[in-house]
């Protein structure tokens, strides 16, 4: 929550206090987002599904799936970022997350995945016709990953203050 007070604190300070270095004004190109947060009770009878095909080693685990649900490219299709959340897929870099693209008919096809903390960003920015995934991190930064033409790959990262 922290980190969400900073960010659009600056947001709304950007123009009274006139940032105009370049680091801040990359931050500020992503003033267009959507804040999502992992949902552990939206799919039930999915859980096992993305298990099974994400992370089979785990399917005996005691653990929680969160999801956001998010059409990432445009196409009216829900696509999914995937959390596993257990002792074992968490740490100090958040926890296990899969980015999910809806191919049609309960098909679904992994095209990147981190580690990501409880919220997720997505840009109203695109490559390539697919949206950005800003991750916050836990030391004032927000992480891009974007589309490649294949999968979602690291871009950068931006500090926050």
């Amino acid at each position: 929550m922290r980190f969400l007070f900073i960010f659009l604190g600056l947001i709304f300070l950007q123009p009274i206090m006139g940032f105009a270095d370049e680091q801040s004004n990359a931050l500020f190109e992503y003033k267009h987002y959507d804040i999502f947060h992992f949902d552990e009770t939206c799919c039930e009878g999915l859980d096992e599904k993305f298990i099974t095909m994400l992370e089979p080693s785990i399917i005996d685990q005691d653990i929680e799936v969160g999801y956001v649900l998010v059409d990432l490219n445009h196409d009216l299709k829900t696509d999914l970022l995937v959390q596993f959340q257990n002792s074992m897929e968490c740490g100090s870099g958040g926890c296990s997350s899969h980015f999910l693209l809806n191919e049609g008919g309960g098909h679904y096809k992994v095209i990147g995945g981190n580690h990501l903390y409880d919220s997720v960003y997505v840009s109203h920015k695109k490559e390539d016709g697919f949206r950005d995934i800003i991750m916050p991190t836990d030391d004032n930064r927000f992480c891009t990953f974007s589309w490649d033409g294949e999968s979602y790959q690291f871009k950068s990262c931006e500090d926050v203050n």
